[in-house]
């Protein structure tokens, strides 16, 4: 039997490399399109589950008005309950953003009050 010859044998060779390269090439736009994704989903706060802190005015529905402009219902928990109770103040607080039904909710963990409510004369 003839020896095989070399040109064949690169030829080979170069196909094995290029079918290497091919397979990692795939691999790494499939990882670049799964994190891409993942990427815009965990610049939301929702999503991360990071407490976050928050200023703006609670009214008296259970809801916190953001100096944003976004709107937040307070989750009944005891420090969320607190918080109601200041009803027409402006507070700093700490809280985890959630979102329920297409509604963004915020399980409150600690607030302060900024500025007093404005007494009766």
């Amino acid at each position: 039997m003839a020896p095989p010859d070399p040109g064949i044998i690169e030829e080979r060779e170069e196909e094995r490399t290029m079918k290497s390269v091919k397979g990692y090439v795939i691999t790494a736009l499939v990882i670049i399109m799964l994190a891409v994704p993942l990427t815009v989903t965990v610049a939301d706060d929702t999503a991360t589950g990071a407490p976050v802190t928050l200023v703006g005015i609670v009214n008296d529905n259970f809801q916190f008005a953001a100096d944003s402009g976004q709107m937040y219902e307070v989750e009944i928990t005891d420090v969320g309950n607190e918080l109601i109770d200041t009803v027409g103040q402006r507070v700093e607080l700490t809280a985890v953003i959630g979102e329920v039904d297409d509604v963004k909710t915020l399980n409150v963990m600690s607030f302060r009050i900024l500025e007093p409510k404005p007494q009766d004369d």
